[in-house]
Formats: C-alpha cells, sequence, structure tokens
C-alpha cells in the first residue's frame, strides 16, 4: 500500500488484500481470491460481461471524533461479488451464497492484525440478489456484504 495515499483508499487496498486470500487452499469454498478484484470501475469494463468480478468501494463517512491534528473516523465498504449467469458456471446463485459466506469469513480479523491506520473492521451488513443489465442483456446473481472500517488520520 502506498502510504501517500488516504487512510480511505489504503483501507480499499487492504480490504482487497483479505478478499485475494480467499481460495479453497486457504479453507474457502470460492475461487474469489483468483478472480478480478477491481478498485476501478474502468477495470471491469475491460473484462467483460462473462466472468465473475468482485467490486470493492468506499460508501459513506462517518466522523467519531476530530481535533486539529487527528481525526477518527468510520468508512462504509461494500465488498460486490457478480456472477454473470451466462459464464457457464453451474448454479450461480448458489455460488452468489457462497461467495457471501466467503467475503464475511475474509473479513473477521483480530484487532491486532489490522495495519495502524484501521482501527476496527467489522461486518455491517449484507444482501444477495439477482439483477439484469439491460444495456449487456446479461443477467447476475449478486453477494453484498458491506463492512465499517475505523480509520484513523492524522496532519
Amino acid at each position: 500500500m502506498d502510504e501517500l495515499e488516504p487512510p480511505s483508499w489504503r483501507a480499499l487496498e487492504y480490504v482487497k488484500q483479505l478478499v485475494q486470500k480467499i481460495r479453497p487452499s486457504a479453507g474457502y469454498l470460492t475461487t474469489i481470491g483468483d478472480g478480478l478484484i477491481v478498485l476501478e470501475d474502468d477495470q471491469a469494463v475491460e473484462a467483460g460481461n462473462d466472468v465473475p468480478v468482485t467490486f470493492i468501494e468506499a460508501q459513506d463517512f462517518d466522523t467519531t471524533s476530530a481535533t486539529h491534528a487527528r481525526t477518527v473516523s468510520e468508512v462504509s465498504v461494500l465488498i460486490e461479488f457478480n456472477i454473470p449467469f451466462d459464464a457457464g458456471i453451474d448454479n450461480p446463485k448458489r455460488l452468489a451464497h457462497r461467495g457471501r459466506y466467503d467475503l464475511v469469513r475474509a473479513l473477521m480479523v483480530k484487532v491486532t492484525d489490522l495495519p495502524g491506520f484501521v482501527t476496527s473492521l467489522a461486518i455491517d451488513g449484507g444482501r444477495l440478489l439477482s439483477t439484469t443489465d439491460e444495456q449487456a442483456g446479461t443477467r447476475f446473481a449478486i453477494a453484498q456484504v458491506t463492512a465499517r472500517v475505523g480509520l484513523t488520520e492524522t496532519k
């Protein structure tokens, strides 16, 4: 992780590192970690609509305390595992359930193992859904997990 980047971006990179560990050889049910994991949407466009893609993005920020030299905040991070129905995968909805389960387990990290700028990491919610991208004409099974990441930002 580039130390010059803001803590919120480094938090996304840290979550990506956790997601990259998801593979059966590490005790998980899916191979999410071997697939395309993107922080920038244009990376997914290059992949097309026929491979699973995991998106990681920051959403809402809440400041819990602030002084002239330090701010403590929480950022909501959405991790979304998209499985196209026409990717040749047997039972994409079951894979979405497995993906959600793996994502939740990958985000279970001891506080002592968090990087210095991260004060906490907790699962905040999630959902499973199916949707159709009308423009591409592709149907997707989707697993979403939301986590709250505590950050310390200093001057």
